[in-house]
């Protein structure tokens, strides 16, 4: 979220891992997040940015995690509303959070209006 918020979008694409179904890039990041959850620019002609959530007003956006009652290396979802241009908003991150050895791996799914 602090990377986005500084428009970091090379290093907070290179700290999550990618699905190749989605084809993410930095370049695509962005321009979806500017575009509320659409690649292009949105209809408004408003640039959407994060912003940091500290300073964000209206109601605190949704967050949370769903475990998978599977079994295997899928451990779940998780999803975070971002804060655009100074408020919360709907546009949602959604990861799949995989067991990778020890570790937890958060796999970047969609950025989308939920």
């Amino acid at each position: 979220m602090g990377l986005l918020a500084l428009g970091d979008y090379e290093e907070a694409f290179s700290g999550v891992s990618h699905d190749p179904y989605y084809n993410w890039s930095p370049a695509l990041m962005e321009s979806v997040v500017n575009g509320y959850g659409l690649p292009e620019p949105h209809p408004s002609g408003e640039v959407f940015k994060v912003t940091d959530p500290d300073a964000a007003s209206g109601v605190k956006g949704n967050r949370g995690v769903v475990r998978s009652t599977g079994s295997g290396h899928l451990l779940g979802h998780a999803y975070y509303e971002l804060p655009l241009n100074g408020e919360w908003s709907d546009l949602t991150t959604s990861f799949r959070l995989e067991r990778c050895g020890e570790d937890i791996t958060f796999v970047l799914e969609e950025i989308h209006v939920m």
